[in-house]
Order: C-alpha cells, then sequence, then structure tokens
C-alpha cells in the first residue's frame, strides 16, 4: 500500500478515503500539513471537494494521473468546449466540475504535448498551448488556485478579505508537489525544472536541473 499511495494524487486520496483514520486520509493529511494547510483549512476543502466528487456524473475509477483528457484527440477542435461546464460554480449542480488533481494532470498533459512535436498532430493545438500555461491567464491553473483560496478563506471565516492571494505560499507548494507526481507517469521524458521527491523535504533542497 505505501508503494502505490506515493502515486495517488490528493483527489485520489480524497476519492478513496472512507473515514478519518483510514490511510487515505491520514497521507491526505500528513501532505496538507506538510504544505502548511491547518487542520481548519484540510477539512474544509475535503468537505469541498468531496461534495464535488460525490455530484460528478464521471465516478471514480482508478488513478486520475492514468487518465486521458488530450492525448490520443488530435482531431478533436476543442479540448474543452465550453470551460465554465468544469470550473465550480455554486450556482449549478456541477456534474462536470473537474477535481483538483484533474486540473493539475491536465496541465501537465498538454506541457507534454507541449514539448513534443505531436503537439502539430492536433487541431487544438494552440488551445492545448494554452491550458499548457501555469499562469492566471491558464483557466486551469486559475482554477486550481482560486478554489484552494476560497476553501482557505472559508476556514478561516475571511468573507470581506483582500482581492489578491493570501495563501498561495502554501498552494504553490501543493501544485508543485501534485505537478512532480503527474510528471513521474512520463517514461523517456525529461521536462522537469527540479527534480525532488513529491511531499518530503527533498522539494525545499532540490535543485534547478
Amino acid at each position: 500500500m505505501e508503494e502505490n499511495i506515493k502515486e495517488l494524487l490528493l483527489s485520489d486520496l480524497i476519492c478513496l478515503s472512507k473515514n478519518k483514520n483510514d490511510v487515505f486520509y491520514t497521507e491526505l493529511k500528513r501532505r496538507m500539513f506538510f504544505c502548511g494547510f491547518t487542520e481548519n483549512e484540510i477539512e474544509e476543502l475535503v468537505y469541498f471537494e468531496t461534495s464535488i466528487y460525490h455530484a460528478n456524473i464521471l465516478k471514480y475509477t482508478g488513478k486520475i494521473k492514468n487518465e486521458h483528457w488530450i492525448i490520443g484527440k488530435e482531431n478533436e477542435t476543442h479540448i474543452f468546449k465550453n470551460k465554465d461546464m468544469y470550473e465550480y460554480n455554486p450556482n449549478t449542480d456541477n456534474k462536470n466540475t473537474l477535481l483538483l488533481s484533474t486540473l493539475v494532470a491536465v496541465i501537465d498533459e498538454a506541457i507534454v504535448l507541449t514539448y513534443s512535436s505531436k503537439i502539430d498532430n492536433y487541431k487544438a493545438k494552440e488551445e492545448i498551448k494554452q491550458l499548457a500555461k501555469e499562469t492566471q491567464d491558464n483557466w486551469l491553473f486559475f482554477e486550481f488556485k482560486n478554489r484552494i483560496e476560497y476553501t482557505c478563506r472559508c476556514a478561516n471565516h475571511i468573507i470581506n478579505g483582500p482581492k489578491e492571494c493570501i495563501y498561495n505560499e502554501k498552494i504553490s507548494i501543493l501544485y508543485d508537489n501534485e505537478m512532480q507526481i503527474c510528471m513521474n507517469r512520463w517514461d523517456n521524458i525529461n521536462i522537469y525544472s527540479k527534480k525532488f521527491e513529491p511531499y518530503t523535504e527533498s522539494y525545499f533542497i532540490s535543485e534547478e536541473v
């Protein structure tokens, strides 16, 4: 179990956890404490993501990083024709809302394709290049950061806080470690900015390569 659990993303752990005492929830808390989140913030995020998972029409069937949202869709003119369907919206049923780790996994897919000559085979290559950006201009990246920021503010009862991100540091650490797990799925591809073992102290001491 220990080896397999290292390959699971945060949303995998949320989907697999049955109670606060099982191995999945324990690992989830370890990772989020590692990133600097508090107990209340963890509980709020888990509650939030669990509600999205239960509302979703796509039920969990296995490791999120084994899913492909882009690769193999060379003839699709759009990867996400209507991005609003996949974002969280409190005024909709959120049946298509992507889980947090899925957002990261799709960005990773887009990055890998963008570094590959195979990108030219994709009709939606301009959209894919946009999805590969790790900036606020990419709706996947913005959704990841904004959703966690929202749950942290809820946990800390911050209703009318500043517009800028308050929890950016811990969110960035979480993002980097989730992305590292995703990148580990590719064979013979080296697009790492730095190498480290996810959710360990090597994240803070690793050097750029």
